[in-house]
């Protein structure tokens, strides 16, 4: 699986998910690294990866799949 996760997980989880085979596209030391989550979940989408961000500010309600990767 293709993932995208936020500077807020923890690294440790970061090298579980790749120990695991999975391709984690790390947004800490990026210039994405701190970005709006809305901003962070489209480019992830576009992208067709999965985002695991580690915020509360992401609400299932502001976000619509079916749009977002359109």
């Amino acid at each position: 699986m293709n993932i995208v996760v936020d500077e807020n997980l923890p690294k440790l989880t970061v090298e579980t998910l790749r120990s695991n085979g999975h391709v984690v596209f790390d947004l800490r030391g990026t210039p994405e690294q701190g970005a709006e989550d809305l901003e962070v979940w489209n480019k992830s989408s576009r992208r067709k990866r999965f985002l695991s961000p580690r915020t509360r500010d992401l609400q299932a309600t502001e976000v619509n799949p079916i749009s977002a990767s359109s």
